[in-house]
């Protein structure tokens, strides 16, 4: 599964750019994105990858309805959504074989820790805005008041940013300070967004293990000792901070790279089963329909 690293090679090349470029911060308007989309473009974002790099999505007007995938929830791009997309989550979108995407309105901000303000790293990002976390669902719909006050922000934030004049940076950074406080505001999902707590250190800390382990997972006590922590604890910690215990989120990022690597079709299900670690093509089998009630031939008709 392919990762993207570089923000800006990343989207269309033909995308207009500001006098100054930014390694760590990228905005564009949806109209422009869509109409920079070449065959290619949509191609290589119709197959599941990852990104390093956060990226939030507000669509004014979705004239695509496209079907986007990040982790295991699908969903239909509408009017008025928002959508985020964290650091390492497998993300793809489906223009449903259209040879070209069609113009929307709206805005897509990409950004790394390093471009928040007090640098900020991506465990605390994710813990103060919670809607990055993987186990919170990355899909809203906005009312037309909220959807006006994100669009006041990001218009503004755009400007900043292809005009590049004197203190652009440090002006876009508080804008984007300000626009992500706003969805906690809406949303409702940051209870204490002052305290970091050990759990929600600990339970991001895994995520990122996790992350960075790809395709092939390891155990809860691999973990777990990576952390300097014992496995009992992970698990208390994962459950206090998100809901779930460690072995549920293991098995959902399992889940995920499962049905990633079986949508793209390039590998029969017996490479895929010994790429993510399985001993034996049957016993993938067996755990796939355990989780899903299907047969990973099955999943792919």
């Amino acid at each position: 599964m392919n990762v993207y690293n570089d923000i800006n090679s990343y989207y269309p090349n033909s995308l207009k750019s500001p006098k100054i470029i930014y390694e760590d911060f990228k905005i564009m308007r949806l109209e422009n994105l869509i109409n920079s989309l070449t065959i290619e473009d949509i191609e290589k974002y119709e197959k599941p990858h990852r990104r390093s790099f956060f990226e939030v999505s507000i669509g004014k007007k979705e004239s695509n309805t496209p079907q986007v995938t990040i982790g295991l929830n699908k969903f239909i791009g509408i009017d008025n959504n928002l959508m985020f997309t964290s650091m390492g989550q497998v993300f793809s979108i489906d223009f449903h074989n259209r040879k070209k995407a069609e113009s929307g309105d709206g805005y897509v901000i990409a950004f790394k820790p390093s471009f928040m303000i007090k640098e900020r790293g991506d465990f605390e990002i994710m813990n103060r805005f919670r809607f990055f976390n993987s186990y919170t669902f990355p899909h809203y719909t906005l009312t037309s008041e909220q959807i006006n006050t994100t669009n006041y922000l990001t218009q503004v934030m755009y400007k900043e940013y292809m005009n590049s004049e004197k203190y652009a940076r440090e002006m876009i950074m508080g804008y984007l300070d300000v626009l992500l406080h706003i969805f906690n505001r809406i949303l409702s999902l940051n209870t204490n967004e002052t305290v970091l707590t050990s759990h929600d250190r600990i339970a991001t800390l895994f995520e990122q293990e996790i992350f960075k382990d790809g395709v092939k997972l390891a155990s809860i006590a691999n973990y777990a000792s990576r952390l300097h922590i014992s496995p009992n604890y992970l698990s208390e910690s994962v459950k206090r901070s998100t809901g779930k215990n460690a072995k549920q989120i293991l098995l959902n990022h399992k889940m995920i790279m499962a049905k990633s690597l079986l949508q793209q079709r390039k590998k029969s299900i017996s490479e895929i089963a010994f790429e993510m670690g399985f001993s034996e093509p049957t016993n993938f089998t067996k755990f796939f329909k355990q989780m899903t009630g299907l047969t990973p031939n099955q999943f792919r008709i």
